[in-house]
C-alpha cells in the first residue's frame, strides 16, 4: 500500500492553523455583519443627473443671449455690504444691515443705484455711475461727492472732522456683474477656451477668455461658468493683468424674463477693493421706458460738493 506523507511545513498542528486562518478570512469577506467592505447608497443631486451636453458655439450663444437687453430696472432690490481692511495684526470686517432699494442700468456703462432708509423709505444714498464719472449724494448731510471710477481707492476729507472715509462701492462694479456678457467676443487678440468642472452640487462648463500678451504669454481676462442642468451663467471671475482676481461673482435662483435668464440672487466679491455685496432682486424689467433724466444726478439745492480723490499709497 502507498504511504502518504505530510510535508514538514504542513504537519498536523500547522495544517489546523492554516485551515483556521482560511476559514476566518472567508468569514470576514462573506459575512455582512463582520465584513471589511460596506456598501451605501449615495444620493446624487438632481443638477448632476440632469447635466446637459452643449457644444462650444452653443455656450457662446448663451453669453450672447442677453445682447438684446439695452436697459434694465429692478424696483425691489436688497443689498448687504460687508467691508474688510487689512490691519497690522490681521484683517477686520464690518457687515452693514441689509437695506432695500432700486437700480437702473443702461448700456453701454450707466448705473443708477438708490438705497432707502428702512423705516421712512426715504433716500439713504444715491449712487450714479456713467462712464468713468462717479457721483454719490448723501441726503442726510446734503453733500454731493464726485470722483472717477478709474481711481483705485476714492476718499474725501470728512467735512465734519479731520478723519477720512472711503467709498468702496462703484456702479461700474455692479454693472459688470449684472452684464457678464459685456465682453466683446470678436475683439482682436482675444482667445476663448472651454473646459469642464464639477463640485458636490452640479457640473459646469467653463469658458476662459484670454488676451494675447508678450510672446508666449496669454493674459486671462475672465472666466464664465455655465451650469449644465439649466445652461445658465452661474459664476463670473474677472482678472487683473498679473492674474489677481478683481471680481468673483456667483449667480443663483435664475428666472426667465422675456426669454432671458436673470438671477434673483447675486454675490459680488471684490478682494482688491476690500468689500463684498450680497444682492437679491425681484421684478426685473427688461428694456423698460426710462425717463430722460434717469441717469442724471443734479446738485440738490444747498448741497455741498465734495471732490473725491485717489488715496496716495
Amino acid at each position: 500500500m502507498k504511504e502518504t506523507k505530510i510535508s514538514p511545513q504542513f504537519t498536523e498542528p500547522g495544517l489546523r492553523v492554516f485551515l483556521f486562518l482560511g476559514a476566518l478570512l472567508f468569514a470576514l469577506f462573506t459575512t455582512p455583519a463582520c465584513g471589511v467592505k460596506q456598501t451605501t447608497k449615495v444620493q446624487v443631486p438632481q443638477a448632476i443627473l440632469q447635466a446637459k451636453t452643449a457644444g462650444f458655439d452653443e455656450l457662446l450663444s448663451i453669453i450672447r443671449g442677453a445682447d438684446k437687453i439695452q436697459s434694465l430696472a429692478c424696483n425691489d432690490m436688497r443689498l448687504t455690504l460687508t467691508s474688510s481692511k487689512k490691519i497690522e495684526n490681521g484683517e477686520w470686517e464690518e457687515k452693514y444691515r441689509t437695506v432695500k432699494g432700486y437700480i437702473l442700468l443702461k448700456r453701454p456703462d450707466a448705473t443708477h443705484l438708490v438705497l432707502l432708509i428702512p423705516i421712512t423709505q426715504s433716500k439713504l444714498v444715491d449712487v450714479l455711475s456713467v462712464g468713468d464719472n462717479f457721483t454719490v449724494w448723501n441726503p442726510r448731510k446734503n453733500e454731493l461727492y464726485k470722483g472717477l471710477n478709474s481711481a483705485k481707492e476714492l476718499i474725501a476729507d470728512d467735512p465734519s472732522g479731520p478723519k477720512e472715509f472711503s467709498i468702496p462701492i462703484r456702479g461700474n462694479h455692479i454693472f459688470e456683474a449684472i452684464f457678464p456678457q459685456s465682453i466683446s467676443l470678436n475683439s482682436p487678440g482675444v482667445w476663448v477656451s472651454k473646459d469642464e468642472q464639477k463640485d458636490d452640487r452640479s457640473r459646469y462648463y467653463i469658458l476662459t477668455f484670454a488676451k494675447e500678451g508678450t510672446h508666449p504669454r496669454l493674459h486671462t481676462i475672465r472666466k464664465i461658468w455655465i451650469e449644465r442642468a439649466g445652461l445658465t451663467i452661474a459664476r463670473q471671475q474677472v482678472y487683473a493683468e498679473e492674474g489677481q482676481i478683481v471680481s468673483d461673482i456667483t449667480y443663483s435662483d435664475p428666472i426667465q424674463v422675456d426669454g432671458v435668464s436673470m438671477p434673483q440672487q447675486m454675490h459680488i466679491d471684490r478682494p482688491m477693493d476690500g468689500y463684498t455685496l450680497d444682492l437679491s432682486f425681484k421684478n426685473w424689467r427688461i428694456n423698460p421706458d426710462l425717463p430722460e433724466d434717469a441717469f442724471q444726478l443734479q446738485t440738490p439745492p444747498g448741497a455741498k460738493e465734495v471732490i473725491l480723490r485717489e488715496k496716495s499709497r
